[in-house]
C-alpha cells in the first residue's frame, strides 16, 4: 500500500471484506497486509418463495483517514502488487 503521490508506504490502513464474513486486517510499516482466506458454506437451504440467498461478493475495501476509499476484488488473491491510495482532498 503506497501513497499515490509520494510512493511511500502507508501504515495503519484498514483492509476488510465489505460483506459478511467481515475479516479485517491493517497494513504494517512497509504498507503490506495479509487478508485471511474465508469460505462461505451453506448447508441445504430453501428460502420462502423459492429464492436463494444473495450471491456473496468478494469486494475488499481499504480505508485510512488521510486517503480516499479504495476497493478491489478479493478473489484476485496472491500478490496484488503496489496498490496506490490517493490522498483525501482538502
Amino acid at each position: 500500500m503506497l501513497d499515490a503521490n509520494t510512493h511511500l508506504p502507508i501504515k495503519g490502513a484498514m483492509v476488510y471484506l465489505a460483506e459478511s464474513p467481515h475479516h479485517t486486517t491493517y497494513t504494517d510499516t512497509s504498507g503490506n497486509f495479509r487478508l485471511k482466506a474465508s469460505r462461505n458454506f451453506h448447508l441445504i437451504y430453501v428460502a420462502p418463495g423459492g429464492s436463494w440467498p444473495n450471491d456473496k461478493t468478494a469486494i475488499a475495501q481499504i480505508s485510512h483517514p488521510k486517503y480516499q476509499l479504495y476497493e478491489f476484488d478479493a478473489y484476485a488473491g496472491g500478490n496484488l502488487g503496489d496498490l496506490m491510495l490517493k490522498p483525501e482532498r482538502r
